[in-house]
């Protein structure tokens, strides 16, 4: 039996992926208008990719769900249709909880897991700086974007896992947390073949 391509691909969308990955810091100002321009990169990133009317655009996000922003993007994108949680751990479960200083966080945390589609630990690092930034760079590498909520400011941690998506040429939306300003760097890979 033949089908007829024409017509099925006019009466159905094609789903499009897009792992959004996230870095940030832990203790945000002005939530409210850090949630709204997250929308707003979700929002910029369907109209860049939708280059046909049969194209759904359906986000992942991948995170370590620590407090701030890898909650804020990781709450914000779930609220989109068909989206999609993935937990990248950096230390045992256990032992990261004990970075959560209340029940609340502790239990935010949790519910996470429950929405999480997969959950990966990685493998345990030397340290605990060490294994913050093993999972900083397994974001990064396992993402097609990366939002960072940073206040620009070259200290440990956010500063050097944006550095390192800048070094792999991965696509970077910053918004300065300060000023919440969105910024977008396009450094998309250049391949042997072009």
């Amino acid at each position: 039996m033949l089908i007829d391509k024409k017509n099925t691909m006019q009466d159905s969308l094609i789903p499009v992926r897009i792992i959004i990955g996230v870095t940030g810091h832990r203790v945000l100002k002005n939530i409210p208008l850090l949630q709204k321009k997250v929308h707003e990169i979700l929002a910029q990133i369907r109209q860049d990719k939708l280059q046909s009317s049969n194209v759904k655009i359906v986000f992942t996000i991948l995170s370590p769900v620590a407090e701030g922003a890898d909650r804020l993007v990781a709450r914000e994108i779930l609220k989109e249709k068909d989206s999609q949680l993935e937990v990248v751990l950096p230390l045992a479960e256990d032992d990261y909880m004990n970075d959560f200083e209340t029940l609340e966080s502790k239990n935010e945390f949790q519910e996470f897991l429950a929405l999480s589609k997969n959950i990966k630990q990685l493998p345990p690092a030397n340290s605990r700086n060490e294994a913050y930034e093993q999972v900083g760079h397994y974001v990064v590498d396992n993402c097609d974007v990366l939002i960072a909520l940073w206040n620009g400011k070259p200290a440990a941690g956010t500063a050097e896992i944006v550095q390192y998506a800048r070094e792999k040429k991965r696509s970077l939306f910053w918004i300065h947390t300060e000023e919440a300003i969105i910024s977008f760097e396009d450094n998309e890979a250049v391949t042997d073949e072009e």
